[in-house]
C-alpha cells in the first residue's frame, strides 16, 4: 500500500480554522446547513465550501454568519486573524512552522481577540526572547517549531491557533465548579466524560468545551498554590493533549500542531512520565503527517523518558515500531512491537504516569501493528491483525473501531480481497457518519484510491462515500 499521497496529506490553511468554527457555532447552535441557510441570504453549497474552506467569505458575510449562530463577534475576529496570516503567506495559507517567525504579531494578535484574563496567562515568561522549540518537519521543511514562553503559555491557543472553534466566547461562559470539589478533579471528571463524547459522537462537539475548561484553567492556576496547584497543571497538560487530539482527529492539523505543542510544554512542569506521553502523541501526530523520521525520533525520546513496564511505554514502543514501518524498516519494528506486547501483559498499574494512556490495550497494539504491516505490504498478516483487534477492542470504543476498519479495509485491498474491502469499507463509512471523524474519512479516501474499477460492492461504497461527503448536516 505504501505511504499516503502527498495530496492526502492536509495542509495549514488558515481558512479552514474559519471554516472549522462556522460549523462547530453551528453545531452548538443545532443547526443543519440548510437551516442555517433559511436565516442567511446564503445557499447551502456556499455554506458547505466556507465550512471546508474551499471559498474564502467576506467580512460582510462573516459578520451576518456571526450573528446568525449568536458567536458574540467570534467569528469576525477570528476573520480578522486569519486574513493576516493569510496575508502573510498568500496563496496557499499560513504553514504551521510559520507561527514560530511572528510570534510578536500573534502576540498583539492575541491582545486584540482574548479578554484581559484570557490573554494575561499564567505563566508569562519574564523574558519574551526566551523560545520553546520543537523539532517538526513539514511538507518536506525540516524546522524548529519554536514559541515564545510568553505567547506559548500566555493564551495563544485560546485565543489563536487553538481556538479555531469560539475561544474569545469560550471565556465569557463560565465553568460552574461546586464549592465543596476540588477545581483538579473536577476537570479530571470533565476530561473523562469529554473522551467518552468524542468516542461515541466525534470531536465536533467536544472542541468547544475542551477550550472553555482550558480557559478556565488558565484562570484558575494563578490563585493556586501547592499540590492544588501541581494538580491543576497536570490536568491542564491532560486537557490540552486532548484538545490536540480532538483537532487532529477532526483534519485540523495546525491547532492540533499547537495543542500538542503546549501540552508537552505544560507537561514539563508536572512529571517526566507525563512528558513522555506527550512526546508520544506528538510521534502520533508526526507519523499521520508523513514526517516518518520525526516521528521515530520522538517516539525514541519518549522511550527513554518512560517507565519501562508503564502503559506510557507501551504506547511509545507502539508508535516507535509504526515509525519504522513507516522508514521500511520490518525487523526494528517488529522488535517494537514485541516489546510492546510484553509490556501490555505486565503493565505496572501504579507510579508515576499510571494514569495516562488508559487506552492502551492489546486491540491498540494489535491495530497499529496490522496498519504497519500494511505499510509493509504483508496484507494478509495485516488483515489478521485487524480481526483480532476488532474482536478484541471495547465496545465503547466507537471511533476506534471506525479508524480499524477502514485500515482492515486497506489491508483487503492490498490483498486484491476487492469487493470484502469495499464491504467493510461501507462498515467504516457508517461509523464515520455518525462520529464526523476526518481521520475515518481520510482513511476511506485511501481505500477508494486503492480499489480497482467497479464492482456491485465498490460501486456502492464509492458511492457512499460521495454521499459523506457532500453532507455537511
Amino acid at each position: 500500500m505504501g505511504q499516503r499521497p502527498r495530496d492526502l496529506v492536509p495542509t495549514a490553511d488558515p481558512y479552514s480554522m474559519l471554516g472549522l468554527a462556522i460549523r462547530d457555532q453551528r453545531y452548538q447552535q443545532g443547526m443543519s446547513l440548510g437551516q442555517l441557510g433559511d436565516v442567511v441570504t446564503y445557499d447551502r453549497s456556499y455554506l458547505a465550501k466556507w465550512e471546508r474552506a474551499e471559498r474564502k467569505p467576506t467580512r460582510d458575510q462573516v459578520a451576518e454568519l456571526d450573528v446568525a449562530l449568536s458567536a458574540g463577534g467570534t467569528l469576525n475576529r477570528l476573520l480578522e486573524y486569519v486574513e493576516t496570516l493569510n496575508a502573510q503567506d498568500p496563496g496557499r495559507g499560513q504553514k504551521v512552522t510559520d507561527v514560530a517567525n511572528h510570534d510578536l504579531h500573534v502576540a498583539n494578535q492575541v491582545a486584540h481577540m482574548a479578554s484581559d484574563a484570557t490573554s494575561s496567562g499564567n505563566w508569562k515568561s519574564q523574558d519574551a526572547s526566551d523560545v520553546v522549540a520543537v523539532p517538526a518537519q513539514i511538507d518536506g521543511d525540516t524546522t524548529m517549531v519554536g514559541f515564545s514562553r510568553r505567547v506559548l503559555l500566555g493564551g495563544l491557543g485560546a485565543a489563536a491557533v487553538g481556538g479555531a472553534t469560539s475561544p474569545p466566547a469560550a471565556a465569557n461562559q463560565e465553568v460552574s465548579i461546586p464549592a465543596d470539589v476540588p477545581p483538579a478533579d473536577y476537570f479530571r471528571k470533565a476530561k473523562i466524560r469529554l473522551m467518552d463524547r468524542d468516542n461515541l459522537r466525534g470531536p465536533a462537539t467536544a472542541i468547544s468545551r475542551a477550550q472553555q475548561y482550558l480557559t478556565s484553567m488558565e484562570q484558575l492556576v494563578p490563585n493556586t498554590r501547592g499540590t492544588e496547584r501541581h494538580q491543576l497543571t497536570e490536568v491542564q497538560a491532560q486537557m490540552a493533549d486532548l484538545a490536540g487530539w480532538l483537532y487532529q482527529d477532526a483534519g485540523h492539523w495546525e491547532a492540533a500542531h499547537y495543542w500538542i505543542s503546549q501540552s508537552i510544554e505544560i507537561s514539563h512542569l508536572v512529571d517526566q512520565q507525563v512528558t513522555s506521553f506527550m512526546f508520544s502523541r506528538r510521534s502520533q501526530m508526526l507519523a499521520e503527517l508523513g514526517d516518518n523520521q520525526a516521528a521515530l525520533d520522538t517516539a525514541m525520546a519518549s522511550i527513554r523518558l518512560a517507565r519501562p513496564s508503564s502503559r506510557i511505554s507501551a504506547v511509545a514502543h507502539t508508535f516507535a515500531g509504526h515509525a519504522y514501518a513507516l522508514l521500511n524498516d520490518p525487523e526494528n519494528s517488529a522488535t517494537h512491537y514485541a516489546t510492546a506486547h510484553k509490556t501490555v501483559a505486565q503493565m505496572d498499574e501504579e507510579g508515576p504516569g499510571a494514569a495516562y494512556a488508559l487506552f492502551m490495550c492489546p486491540a491498540y497494539v494489535n491495530s497499529y501493528e496490522g496498519h504497519s504491516l500494511s505499510h509493509l505490504q504483508h496484507y494478509e498478516h495485516a488483515a489478521q491483525k485487524f480481526n483480532t483487534a476488532l474482536n478484541e477492542l471495547d465496545p465503547g470504543m466507537h471511533r476506534d473501531r471506525g479508524v480499524y476498519t477502514a485500515w482492515l479495509a486497506q489491508s483487503l485491498a492490498g490483498a486484491q480481497h476487492h469487493d470484502e474491502a469495499a464491504q467493510r469499507g461501507r462498515e467504516a463509512l457508517a461509523i464515520a457518519a455518525g462520529t464526523g471523524s476526518a481521520r475515518i474519512k481520510r482513511e476511506l479516501q485511501t481505500l477508494d484510491q486503492l480499489l480497482p474499477a467497479s464492482s456491485t460492492d465498490i460501486q456502492a461504497f464509492r458511492d457512499a462515500l460521495a454521499d459523506l461527503n457532500d453532507q455537511e448536516d
